[in-house]
């Protein structure tokens, strides 16, 4: 309550002040000098006094608590929209907010119920944005008005509604897009907002948040709507926002809010922070409110107190003026005038700064010119195309080289692998002799052809730059006579520059103009020191001065002043005598150094012609430029395919064919020690085969014969000798036999088997040769690129055809140019350097003209001390008096306390 009663006394004394400012301006001198009833301006302020006096007695009885909400934000955020979507206005709706207005609608709508239409503020000024009410009954608007701003984005407008309607809302609600968030349009509202209002609260709202749809075919809804993204943009327009106001908004700030009105998403979240804030059961919110409305009369109160003081200021100042000048005549009168002009003297210091300027200028208009090479073959080295061309040319020349490695390399290797395969052909089964097989299976050395072309090996294009780069290097080489062309004109135009300076004698006219700039000014300041004893009466004595004495009451003793005036003769003799005295020896001054400009002239203008027969002339000549002078290049183009292929075969031959031969020697001899003993156990198996074949024999021999002496011979009378004589001799012929018949298979047999197990062994070791041979040549690296010598060769080959045989040629066909133009050079340096000098003397004069300002004003001084002495009797005392009175009446209004 006691808040309450602090901002009661609050309305007592703003009211209280409004009262007695409406008296103080009721004073007759006030009421004068206010011009009230005549002024447009000061009885619109007096009106608009009576006006928010009778709004604040009236808002004081009715006691209405409203809530007013601004909706800002520029063309086409939404604004509208939203006003028709927390009232459920539709299309048909007679009330609905038309969306989309044009951007040049200025007026302020006041919405809210028809209840208020007795409480809502109807007073303020009238200027740029008009205000308007519209009414609809509609529960939420039961305390609350809706302030629906333009959009305009014309910063004059917003600075008329943020000092006339804005105040006495008591939220702000700020919108932006989503679409286009805080362009310069919003920075300049919301910078305006923030130094005016930054006591008023302020929400941001984001609107189209369709814009944040998860799925963007689909309709925004609460599981349609992307946290993350929204999130994001939140955090970048409150970092946006910090800049802009210099706030400190947090990515998680609920200072910001986001709506659809399509979609309706998040609007009743809106609505109700709208009815929160609201409240006026909230003793807070009440109060937030009081102080708002409260802060608005006072800040209006304090607009029309500031607009009647400096209404009178500028009574005061015009009075001043008069009061001023007569104070200053009545010093001129007891000390006699002095001419101390700080505008002459300023003017002279100007003077002084533009004759040395006139030198600098000298150095800027006739530039310097070095001559940007002294030898033409530094000129190669550090000429910027020429070495970006060279560093494009090595690159090229590396890829190339690669590329061309790579590809013999391969092909090296495809023939070494097919002439393996040739000579694999060749190995049989006929003798497993080791050293038979590695001379058929042994890989030869590579040789090389060393011939361009040769079997489809390299052509001649491979070795040659692209046509790209041949035309690139003449288009490099072209700007070398692009480069002389530019080196003659630019030193043409420095020579053009300085006889142009010379021939229209641009340094004698302009300090020439500099004194007759400062004899006129002379002339000129004198003229209105003449003057300025009639400009006193004129300007104290003018009928608007006693117009401005006679409406303030004052009576007739402004016409008792009178003055003569000096005659025109006076003031001719005294202008000649200040201009010899001041300036002594101007008119002879330029005679001297106009003579030693005429010989530079002279000596340039020999030059001048020089530089056009001889460069010229030389230029159009060295125009083509033979780019492949010298000796053929098919000698070099056969070093470098015999360079490569060379390297290639030495590298495969030391890097590969070695560790190939050795594995193959390795299969080999192992082959051959394996066919040993296969072979050998052949031998021992037909041994074995013999004597079975014996012993079965002989077994078999020995059966059938002691059978037959058992059943056959059993019952014949033997011979016991006979008998073992005979069976021996059986067993050893059936032996014998059987020896004979293994000995006969075995001559069939034991070839074949052999030369089977031959061709077994020759194919398992012709597969671990070509299963050598892959492996080695799939994995074999070699040596890098890097070391061969090729690339260097092949980039020293280019650059020689490119760039070095052209360049030498053109320089040794034109170096006579580069002569001329550094000899050229070097005289135009000289003439400048002549013309520099000549132009520090001649402006060294003229600059110690005004080099000592103060004795010039003591010369002027002595001068005019003859003319100084004016007998002027002002009524000081009257002006001084009306003075007074209005800052009186100034001060009253000042000391109003609101």
């Amino acid at each position: 309550m006691e808040d309450f009663k602090r901002v009661d006394i609050q309305c007592e004394n703003i009211l209280a002040g409004l009262t007695q400012l409406e008296e103080y301006i009721q004073e007759p001198i006030a009421n004068e000098a206010l011009e009230l009833g005549k002024n447009s301006e000061a009885t619109k302020n007096q009106e608009l006094l009576q006006r928010i006096r009778r709004s604040l007695i009236q808002y004081k009885n009715r006691g209405k608590d409203l809530v007013y909400v601004g909706f800002m934000g520029h063309f086409s955020t939404g604004k509208s929209s939203t006003i028709n979507s927390l009232l459920n206005l539709g299309k048909d709706s007679k009330t609905y907010r038309t969306v989309g207005l044009n951007p040049v609608d200025k007026d302020i709508t006041l919405i809210t119920h028809e209840d208020n239409n007795d409480s809502i503020f109807k007073v303020t000024r009238e200027g740029l944005v008009s205000i308007r009410s519209n009414f609809i009954n509609h529960d939420f608007l039961t305390n609350i008005v809706l302030a629906d701003t333009p959009g305009t984005g014309d910063p004059q407008d917003f600075q008329e509604i943020a000092k006339d309607f804005l105040p006495i809302c008591d939220l702000i609600l700020y919108f932006f897009s989503a679409a286009s968030p805080l362009d310069q349009a919003d920075v300049a509202l919301l910078r305006e907002k923030h130094s005016q209002l930054e006591f008023v609260p302020m929400r941001f709202v984001v609107t189209r948040t369709d814009e944040f749809r998860k799925d963007e075919f689909s309709k925004l809804i609460a599981d349609n709507f992307d946290h993350l993204k929204a999130a994001s943009f939140k955090g970048s327009l409150s970092q946006r926002i910090n800049q802009v106001l210099n706030t400190a908004l947090t990515s998680d700030t609920d200072e910001i809010m986001f709506i659809d009105n399509k979609s309706k998403i998040r609007l009743e979240d809106l609505k109700d922070y709208i009815l929160q804030f609201s409240d006026i059961a909230n003793v807070d919110v009440k109060m937030q409110i009081h102080s708002h409305k409260v802060e608005y009369f006072r800040s209006s109160a304090e607009v029309i107190q500031n607009f009647f003081c400096d209404f009178i200021s500028r009574k005061i100042r015009n009075i001043s003026m008069v009061v001023q000048r007569a104070r200053t005549n009545i010093d001129d009168f007891q000390n006699r005038i002095q001419v101390t002009n700080n505008e002459l003297t300023d003017f002279w210091s100007k003077k002084l700064t533009n004759a040395r300027n006139v030198h600098s200028k000298v150095l800027e208009n006739t530039s310097a010119f070095e001559s940007r090479f002294f030898d033409m073959s530094e000129f190669w080295i550090t000429d910027g195309n020429i070495k970006a061309f060279r560093n494009r040319l090595k690159s090229e020349a590396q890829d190339r080289s690669d590329n061309l490695m790579k590809n013999l390399r391969i092909e090296s290797l495809s023939r070494l692998e097919s002439e393996f395969y040739r000579r694999m052909s060749e190995v049989d089964s006929r003798s497993l002799s080791s050293e038979r097989i590695y001379n058929i299976l042994k890989i030869p050395y590579l040789r090389s052809s060393s011939e361009v072309s040769s079997e489809g090996k390299l052509e001649s294009s491979d070795l040659l730059p692209s046509d790209v780069t041949f035309t690139d290097a003449k288009e490099s080489i072209q700007r070398i006579y692009e480069f002389f062309v530019q080196h003659y004109s630019d030193l043409n135009d420095c020579i053009e520059k300085l006889y142009t300076h010379l021939t229209s004698r641009t340094l004698i006219k302009e300090c020439e103009n500099i004194l007759i700039e400062v004899t006129q000014s002379l002339s000129s300041d004198m003229d209105a020191f003449f003057d300025s004893v009639k400009l006193y009466r004129s300007a104290v004595f003018s009928l608007q001065a006693k117009d401005l004495i006679a409406k303030l009451g004052l009576g007739q003793r402004m016409d008792d002043l009178e003055a003569q005036d000096l005659t025109e003769e006076e003031k001719e003799r005294s202008k000649r005598n200040a201009q010899d005295y001041i300036f002594p020896g101007k008119d002879t001054l330029f005679s001297e150094h106009s003579s030693q400009l005429s010989s530079i002239q002279r000596d340039l203008g020999e030059l001048r012609q020089q530089l056009r027969e001889d460069v010229t002339r030389r230029l159009n000549a060295s125009k083509d430029i033979n780019y492949y002078g010298g000796t053929s290049s098919t000698d070099r183009l056969r070093e470098l395919a015999a360079e490569l292929e060379r390297e290639v075969e030495e590298d495969i031959n030391n890097n590969l064919i070695p560790e190939i031969n050795s594995k193959i020697q390795q299969q080999i001899n192992q082959s051959v020690l394996l066919w040993k003993q296969e072979i050998k156990k052949l031998k021992e198996e037909r041994v074995k085969k013999f004597f079975y074949a014996i012993l079965i024999g002989v077994s078999i021999t020995l059966t059938l014969y002691i059978l037959y002496i058992y059943f056959i011979d059993k019952n014949m009378p033997s011979n016991l000798f006979a008998t073992i004589v005979v069976g021996i001799l059986v067993n050893f012929a059936s032996g014998l036999l059987t020896f004979l018949i293994a000995r006969i298979i075995d001559k069939f047999q034991f070839p074949v088997s052999v030369e089977k197990k031959e061709r077994e062994i020759v194919s398992s070791l012709q597969q671990k040769c070509i299963d050598v041979i892959k492996s080695d040549i799939q994995g074999f690296k070699g040596k890098s690129f890097d070391e061969y010598r090729f690339p260097q060769l092949m980039q020293a080959f280019w650059e020689e055809l490119l760039l070095d045989q052209p360049l030498n040629y053109w320089a040794e066909t034109n170096s006579n140019i580069f002569d001329v133009l550094r000899v050229v050079s070097q005289k135009y340096s000289r003439f400048r350097q002549n013309y520099f000098s000549v132009s520090k003397s001649v402006t060294g004069f003229v600059a110690e003209y005004f080099a000592n300002p103060r004795s010039n004003l003591d010369k002027l001084e002595e001068v005019t001390s003859n003319l100084k002495q004016t007998s002027i009797e002002p009524s000081f005392a009257l002006l001084s008096d009306t003075e007074s009175a209005l800052k009186t009446v100034k001060s009253k209004i000042q000391a109003i306390r609101l």
